[in-house]
């Protein structure tokens, strides 16, 4: 863990060049016994990792998220790496439940925010990244969330990670439900074959208290090219909701 929070203020103000504060949000609203391990990404199940170039598209299951018009999204800011693993954002408008191709050529999708609104203030629907032709979803943004809710990132070329700390919070479940969440990574240069390792994990439980986190007074270190996921290992109960927060830097090597 930093002890400097000057050194962090400076960061997250973004006074200190080549270096980037990420602090990573997810939510899985219903784990399920029988399903895990599940990943904290907004919705159930494992997040869908991708291997290659992607071509990916942006919609809402809500007429109201369409720009000009709309009560809810008119446009929206999506962020990821590009097909060479360097960072890439881009703004799209748009068009209810008619799918919008989103420009560029994609690796990973690491977040998707509301940039502008109607009378609504946020997002009327579910918005969805998927891949083009209605394919796997690759981020989403709950009904008036405003941003992806999704605790994982892709580390882009030419720098790496520090996870600073992690943390996790039971949001609905038994007074008896105990839920292990553990922190994974990958190298992400081939998803079909490259092993998953798990650095750290914590236990929640509703019995006591649900909030628990891990701080790191060395911090964990991740190279270029690194999937980073937030992952429910273990539950022992069904329809738990958890969140998950994931402190971390990116910073160019030299």
């Amino acid at each position: 863990m930093i002890a400097d929070q000057n050194i962090l203020w400076s960061i997250s103000i973004g006074d200190v060049p080549g270096i980037r504060g990420v602090l990573k949000i997810g939510l899985n609203p219903d784990i399920d016994t029988a399903d895990v391990p599940e990943t904290v990404w907004g919705q159930d199940g494992l997040y869908p990792w991708q291997d290659g170039d992607l071509t990916v598209e942006v919609v809402s299951n809500d007429p109201a998220d369409i720009a000009d018009s709309g009560t809810g999204a008119w446009t929206v800011t999506i962020t990821g790496l590009d097909e060479n693993w360097e960072r890439k954002v881009v703004t799209e408008s748009m068009n209810g439940t008619t799918a919008v191709p989103v420009s560029g050529t994609w690796r990973r999708i690491n977040e998707i925010e509301v940039q502008t609104a109607g009378t609504g203030l946020s997002n009327a629907g579910l918005i969805t990244v998927r891949l083009a032709g209605a394919g796997a979803t690759q981020a989403i943004v709950l009904a008036g969330a405003g941003r992806s809710s999704m605790a994982v990132v892709t580390v882009p070329a030419g720098h790496g990670c520090a996870v600073l700390d992690m943390s996790g919070h039971i949001t609905k479940g038994g007074a008896s439900a105990e839920v292990t969440l553990a922190l994974l990574s990958r190298e992400a240069a081939d998803v079909a074959t490259s092993p998953w390792h798990q650095h750290a994990e914590l236990g929640l439980s509703n019995s006591g208290s649900s909030n628990h986190g891990q701080g790191f007074k060395v911090p964990l270190i991740f190279g270029p090219k690194t999937d980073i996921e937030m992952r429910v290992t273990d539950a022992t109960a069904s329809n738990v909701g958890i969140t998950s927060t994931v402190t971390m830097i990116f910073f160019e090597l030299l």
